[in-house]
């Protein structure tokens, strides 16, 4: 049987989590649960100490969304992991959401990961954010296929995506040996583009199976306009500049073109703190220029633990 980890990242997240651990264990197919909790505030660790199945790891601060999961990965690839599923706090999963997962990636072997159909809170609707993604990949006639028609569709079989966002990631232990861990210059947003991006790069298709479903209340992540160029103008040109599957001049162009684009967006809003940061991402231009090739050396040449 394979031997199949569940990690989930908690911050503040006691809206949800109850509900996330609870459908997890109730799934038809068993799971290891590890929550990496990021220093929460509010009643979240309460919560999960009344929990006596699961591997809890309390963090004295927050270490972001990347650095958090790589605790989580770390102890499942050291413990035999098969397979792992990163999983968000506010993400819940249906009875055979794991088992329909796993079944596919042992039977698509060039697939190293895989998302489920991520549904709204209604569980009628594609979540928003998660169907402009597929609006990048599918035509709308595609997609709503996807959502009206499962049973229609080969259970076992994926369809590739470039990038698909880490609400609800099965991967498989080659996948995490051959692409490493997320890199910590990411905290929070971005690091599952750069990731994304390196399992393309190491010979790996990642993907979606509209078979296996999972609810995403992701409504508390609604950003006003200012925040979310704050948020782009931090990430986007960042990971095309770490692009390996771009050579590194063409990486280099498209994301300083981005960068320049996103900074006279951001200078509309005459905000004080805008000049600060769009100066602050310059620097992956400028003085930072080594930093990123490094990065782009480190995350190429992958030497793993755990070959």
């Amino acid at each position: 049987m394979s031997k199949i980890f569940s990690i989930i990242v908690t911050y503040n997240g006691a809206a949800w989590i109850e509900k996330c651990l609870q459908d997890l264990f109730a799934s038809d197919t068993p799971t290891i649960v590890i929550v990496i909790d990021n220093a929460s505030t509010d009643n979240t660790l309460q919560l999960l100490n009344s929990y006596k199945n699961i591997h809890l790891v309390k963090n004295e601060k927050n270490l972001g969304f990347g650095q958090a999961n790589n605790i989580g990965i770390e102890l499942a690839m050291n413990q035999g992991a098969d397979f792992i599923f990163l999983l968000n706090q506010d993400a819940f999963v249906f009875k055979n959401t794991i088992s329909v997962l796993v079944d596919a990636l042992k039977s698509n072997a060039r697939f190293g990961l895989l998302s489920p159909l991520q549904l709204g809170v209604n569980a009628k609707e594609i979540e928003p954010v998660f169907k402009n993604f597929l609006r990048r990949n599918f035509s709308e006639k595609m997609i709503d296929l996807m959502l009206s028609a499962p049973a229609d569709f080969d259970k076992n079989k994926p369809y590739q995506m470039r990038f698909v966002n880490a609400a609800a990631w099965m991967m498989s232990r080659e996948c995490i040996i051959k692409t490493g861990l997320f890199h910590p210059v990411f905290f929070h947003y971005g690091e599952d583009n750069h990731y994304a991006s390196r399992v393309q790069f190491h010979g790996m298709k990642i993907g979606v199976l509209p078979a296996a479903r999972v609810i995403h209340d992701n409504r508390n992540e609604v950003a006003n306009s200012y925040d979310l160029l704050v948020r782009k103008i931090k990430n986007v040109p960042l990971y095309t500049l770490l692009d390996l599957r771009k050579p590194f001049v063409v990486a280099y162009l498209l994301a300083y073109l981005k960068w320049k684009k996103l900074s006279k967006k951001l200078l509309k809003f005459n905000e004080p703190q805008a000049v600060d940061i769009i100066e602050q991402q310059k620097k992956w231009f400028t003085s930072d220029f080594k930093k990123a090739r490094k990065i782009r050396n480190e995350t190429k040449n992958i030497v793993s633990k755990w070959n």
